[in-house]
C-alpha cells in the first residue's frame, strides 16, 4: 500500500524510485551490507534522493533521553539539522536511551550520514553532554512499501513493547507523517 502523497516534499511511491536512482546505481545497484556488524551502507544510498533509510542511535548517557526539556530540545534538532542538510524526517521514537528516526534526502546536495554526524553533535552541545552518543549507529534502507509501513509501525510501537503505554497513540515522544495522530511535534516545522 503506498503512503498518501500530501505534497511535493513526500516522497514518492516506491514503484518510482528505480526510476530516479542514477544510472551508475541502476545498472550495478551497491549490495546491502551484512548486518552482523554494525556496517554502514554503501555511501552512494545515504544520498539518494527521497528513499527513506532507517537509523537508530543509542545514547550512552545516563540520564533519560525522555525527561525534562530533552526530548523537545532533540526534535528541534533533527528538524533544524535536517532543514540545513537538505534532509526530511517521516517519523521518529524516541525512547529513554535511544532515537528511531525515518528520514530521506531531498535535493541531490544532501546526505544522510552527514546529517547524523550534525544531530549527534548539535545535541551533545546543546545539553552539555559531551560524548552523550555510541559512536555507531544502525541504519538499513526501505526496499518496498510493505517494508516501510511495517517497519514504521515497529518504530511507532517501540514504548508498547517496553511497556511504556498501553497504545502507541499514547506515547508522547513519537511522530510519523504517515500515522497520525501521535503526539510528538513534526521536527520539519521546527
Amino acid at each position: 500500500m503506498a503512503f498518501p502523497q500530501k505534497d511535493a516534499t513526500q516522497p514518492p511511491d516506491i514503484g518510482d524510485r528505480q526510476a530516479m536512482m542514477p544510472q551508475d546505481l541502476r545498472d550495478s545497484p551497491p549490495s546491502l551490507p551484512s548486518r552482523k556488524h554494525p556496517h554502514r551502507l554503501d555511501p552512494a544510498m545515504y544520498r539518494l534522493v527521497d528513499w527513506p533509510v532507517f537509523v537508530t542511535f543509542r545514547a550512552k548517557w545516563r540520564a533519560s533521553l525522555c525527561k525534562g526539556a530533552v526530548p523537545c530540545q532533540l526534535v528541534d534538532v533533527l528538524g533544524r539539522i535536517g532543514h540545513r542538510r537538505c534532509v526530511r524526517v517521516h517519523a521518529y521514537c524516541l525512547m529513554p536511551d535511544h532515537l528511531h528516526v525515518v528520514v530521506s534526502v531531498k535535493q541531490a546536495d544532501g546526505d544522510v550520514a552527514k546529517w547524523i554526524w550534525y544531530v549527534k553533535r548539535e545535541t551533545s552541545k546543546m545539553l552539555g553532554a559531551a560524548g552523550m552518543w555510541q559512536r555507531s549507529y544502525w541504519d538499513t534502507h526501505a526496499r518496498e512499501d510493505e517494508d516501510l509501513e511495517a517497519a514504521v509501525e515497529y518504530l511507532l510501537a517501540n514504548p508498547v513493547r517496553k511497556k511504556l503505554c498501553d497504545s502507541w497513540h499514547e506515547w508522547p515522544h513519537s511522530w510519523s507523517e504517515w500515522h497520525p495522530p501521535t503526539k510528538g511535534r513534526d521536527p520539519n516545522m521546527a
